[in-house]
């Protein structure tokens, strides 16, 4: 069974290794199967979660609740009345104003080359 595996495995690095020196594999597709390679694609999960009275959480809505439970014990205020504090200007210049129609964004969005790598 290990051997098999292991010969699985090495398969599966000769075909990936084969398909990102094609010429013929779009930016998108590369960068998949870099991320496939490094196994950082987006078949990971967020691992199980331990609860504080240590029962896990497993599925993906108790892991959900979990965290939204925890980042609003860390949001909340002990006294919503208490003013926050004055913090001094250190800038002083306004922001500038930007208008903007979705007409406008649309018309870029349609203009965008697609095939374009990102960032480049």
């Amino acid at each position: 069974m290990r051997t098999t595996q292991e010969w699985a495995s090495e398969q599966w690095k000769v075909n990936l290794r084969g398909q990102l020196k094609r010429g013929q594999v779009g930016c998108k597709r590369w960068w998949s199967l870099v991320k496939e390679q490094q196994g950082e694609w987006r078949g990971n999960t967020v691992p199980p979660l331990v609860r504080g009275a240590g029962s896990v959480a497993q599925t993906a809505r108790d892991k959900a609740n979990l965290l939204a439970m925890h980042f609003t014990e860390k949001m909340c205020v002990s006294d919503p009345g208490i003013l926050p504090p004055t913090l001094p200007e250190i800038v002083s210049d306004k922001p500038v104003r930007v208008v903007t129609s979705e007409a406008e964004v649309k018309a870029l969005l349609l203009n965008l080359d697609v095939q374009k790598a990102v960032g480049g």
